[in-house]
């Protein structure tokens, strides 16, 4: 350690350089002689707050020394004391920041009120409390969302017309035993399709029945005596007799591990269902009318049961199929046909999400994403190209565009002044004046005709003058005009370019536009989510990707003009619910300390009414005037809430769009339903078939199926069974395929030979 000049003034002295103090050594090594040791000893003990940013360092001052250091050779050690600074100000908040930790600045201002779809909202259901309601729940929402679009956005692949989420949902709810809904036949033909195909592999991975297989092995060696001993199998050392040795173990093992109730604790007959013919083979024949389909929806939903893929609730599943397959009746087709028909609405799209997921899983499906995928490349080359070509236009028509200026000095038409009369020419002018007779006619004096005769000399010299000086300006302007009908036409063909440039720069946009369109529709790989809030619900419009706006023109329902029609808004997630809002207690007390409540009171504060908690829950807006008062809400200090507010701000058209598309749709179809009740209350039905008139007024029933029936390879409805086509040789084929519109000749049935008209052969055939 370096010790300071002025605290060696002692240790060192002045009189006798060079020479060092006696304690120089201890001083050096940290210590002290004696005598600086007792003063120490002496000394009042010194206490001193040390206190102080680093950011501001000061230089250490000496602790000021009670008497001479000449009477302590030794080196006294320096106590430095750091002085208090006062504490700077936070540093301001840069914005945009965690939503959550921008302070709540609008007071009284909530979010508008959101709708739900669902008729109970009730929180915390159980799989049996859903079942056993007659009403759309909470929990149902989330799956009827998830098919609509799943099925409108890969429609070409299951060959469907695409349908809005209304008739969906009426289409779930229809119950008739004589109206069929041909939207809800077709949307689960369809569907299974997909699953087993023509020849009647399966498409995705199912569990396997292993165990119904083992149980009934179990069962008939429980009915059947061992044939080999257990003591016999014991004194066999070969490695068969060890396997089935090993085999009768596990055997006794799952046996006594097992309690008689297990093998008849059933809640269904669904197994009963089905003998010989398994329901991969009836969807192999496509055997799907008259309840086929029913029943093929119990036997997959039954081996979905027995498998542990966490997408199928066991729980739900079997809830299913105890109103599919229900113990006190017959385990029949028609039994599967008339309980599907009084299945409610929870349970009927709990199992067609179940399906719809499969079949999203299939190798067409994939495949088709690909196939998107390289379309959506080849959009963006194009994309590119034409995005290029406008660069290159627009740099051209800035060069003629500058061109333009600089002529158009040159080629202004000239305006008239108002002062400015028309210039007479000359002959019309003696004309005017031998007209007006102001010419002197006098011919008796004899000078008076000499004057005259000399001034007709004057003014035909004058005259004379004049013309060769009106020829000249004649020919000069002529000249000039020449020159201008040049330039004139210059610029004409300068302002014909810059037209054309304009055009193939609007044709240019048109194909960068529908570009977009093209990548929009072609995006089917996943619904792309607008953004979240600062409460991190999720907002959705599921229009924007994959699905043309207003649906398929050609459709059966295209006048619709929509599809979903509404904004949705989800519920934030467990993880995001436990992390952001429902705090831990520091947490929380720490968050109250900066904003002055929890952030649980801010959001039942700011989000009014109405709310949504969990991932589960869904509620929308459909009329453009809560769209415009959600962007207003939205607070764009926060991160989340910025982007969602920009996403908002361009959708807000086609969303408009779409909502006043669904508005004026259902105002519609509710004053058309209005009028056929009260026509249908004056028809007489006595000599008629009973019909069911609301079940037959029901809008769902309006939605044809045209992409079925017009397809090359299927040529009919999902829900109809194929007509089995009659087997012809490639000889016969081409043959009737050649002589269309030709006489052919009669041929013998049964020889396959040209029949001649001769005796009882002719008569015979």
């Amino acid at each position: 350690m370096e010790i300071p000049s002025h605290l060696m003034r002692g240790a060192y002295d002045s009189k006798k350089p060079g020479r060092k103090p006696k304690h120089y050594a201890e001083a050096q090594m940290g210590g002290g002689g004696p005598q600086y040791q007792q003063f120490q000893q002496q000394m009042p003990p010194v206490n001193f707050t040390m206190q102080q940013s680093p950011t501001s360092m000061q230089p250490q001052q000496p602790m000021p020394y009670r008497g001479h250091l000449n009477e302590f050779p030794s080196y006294a050690p320096v106590i430095a004391c750091k002085m208090e600074q006062p504490k700077q100000a936070p540093l301001p908040i840069k914005y945009p920041t965690e939503d959550l930790d921008a302070s709540p600045r609008r007071a009284g201002v909530t979010r508008p009120k959101i709708k739900f779809l669902s008729d109970d909202n009730t929180r915390n259901a159980t799989a049996a409390d859903v079942a056993a309601s007659s009403v759309l729940q909470m929990t149902s929402v989330g799956p009827l969302l998830e098919i609509c679009n799943t099925l409108n956005v890969h429609c070409e692949i299951f060959v469907l017309d695409s349908f809005t989420l209304d008739d969906l949902l009426d289409a779930m709810k229809f119950s008739s035993s004589t109206v069929t809904c041909e939207l809800l036949e077709e949307v689960h033909c369809a569907v299974l399709r997909q699953i087993v195909d023509d020849k009647g592999q399966v498409q995705v991975q199912l569990p396997n029945t292993i165990e119904d297989d083992e149980e009934a092995k179990d069962v008939s060696h429980e009915t059947s005596p061992i044939a080999t001993p257990i003591s016999d199998v014991n004194n066999q050392i070969n490695g068969r007799s060890k396997r089935a040795r090993t085999i009768l173990t596990n055997h006794e093992t799952r046996k006594s591990s097992k309690t008689p109730s297990d093998h008849h604790q059933r809640d269904h007959r669904a197994a009963d269902m089905f003998g010989e013919e398994t329901w991969i083979d009836k969807l192999k024949a496509r055997d799907v009318a008259n309840g086929g389909w029913q029943l093929i929806m119990v036997g997959l939903i039954y081996q979905l049961s027995k498998g542990s893929l966490r997408k199928y609730d066991k729980d739900m599943c079997n809830l299913i199929l105890a109103h599919l397959a229900p113990l006190d009746q017959e385990a029949t087709q028609e039994t599967a046909r008339q309980q599907f028909a009084t299945m409610n609405v929870n349970l009927r799209i709990a199992a067609l999400q179940m399906i719809v997921h499969l079949a999203s899983m299939t190798r067409l499906v994939r495949a088709y994403l690909d196939d998107m995928a390289s379309e959506m490349t080849d959009v963006r080359k194009r994309k590119l190209a034409a995005q290029g070509t406008k660069k290159i236009l627009h740099e051209r028509l800035q060069e003629l565009d500058s061109q333009r200026k600089i002529q158009l000095p040159n080629n202004m038409t000239p305006e008239p002044k108002d002062g400015d009369q028309p210039m007479l020419d000359v002959t019309d002018m003696d004309n005017t004046l031998e007209t007006n007779g102001t010419a002197n006619s006098d011919n008796s004096d004899s000078d008076a005709i000499q004057s005259r005769s000399l001034r007709r000399q004057n003014d035909r010299k004058r005259k004379r003058d004049e013309e060769a000086q009106a020829k000249e300006e004649k020919a000069k302007a002529a000249k000039q005009a020449k020159e201008k009908s040049k330039q004139s036409k210059a610029f004409s063909k300068l302002l014909a370019d810059i037209q054309s440039l304009k055009d193939q720069i609007k044709e240019e946009e048109e194909k960068i536009t529908q570009c977009e369109q093209e990548l929009r529709e072609a995006n089917v790989a996943r619904t792309k989510v607008l953004g979240r809030d600062r409460f991190w619900n999720r907002y959705w419009w599921f229009e924007r990707n994959g699905v043309p706006f207003e649906g398929l023109q050609d459709c059966s329902t295209s006048e619709y003009g929509y599809i979903n029609g509404r904004l949705w808004v989800q519920g934030p997630i467990d993880m995001e619910r436990e992390g952001y809002i429902d705090l831990s207690g520091q947490e929380e007390r720490d968050y109250y300390a900066r904003h002055g409540l929890t952030p649980s009171e801010r959001k039942k504060l700011e989000e009014g009414e109405t709310s949504v908690y969990t991932a589960d829950e869904w509620g929308y807006y459909d009329n453009p005037e809560s769209l415009d008062g959600l962007i207003a809400w939205l607070d764009e200090r926060g991160h989340r809430e910025k982007a969602l507010r920009k996403e908002l701000t361009a959708w807000r058209d086609p969303i408009v769009a779409q909502m006043t598309a669904l508005k004026n749709h259902l105002t519609e179809s509710l004053s058309k339903k209005d009028g056929s009740e009260e026509q249908t209350t004056r028809v007489s039905t006595r000599h008629k078939t009973y019909v069911d008139p609301e079940a037959a007024n029901q809008r769902c029933l309006k939605w044809k199926n045209w992409a079925a029936l017009n397809n090359e390879t299927l040529g009919h409805l999902h829900s109809q069974r194929p007509e089995k086509k009659t087997k012809k040789s490639r000889k016969v084929a081409a043959v009737a395929e050649d002589s269309r519109g030709v006489a052919q000749p009669l041929v013998n049935k049964r020889t396959g030979k040209v029949v001649t008209r001769q005796g009882a052969r002719y008569a015979n055939l």
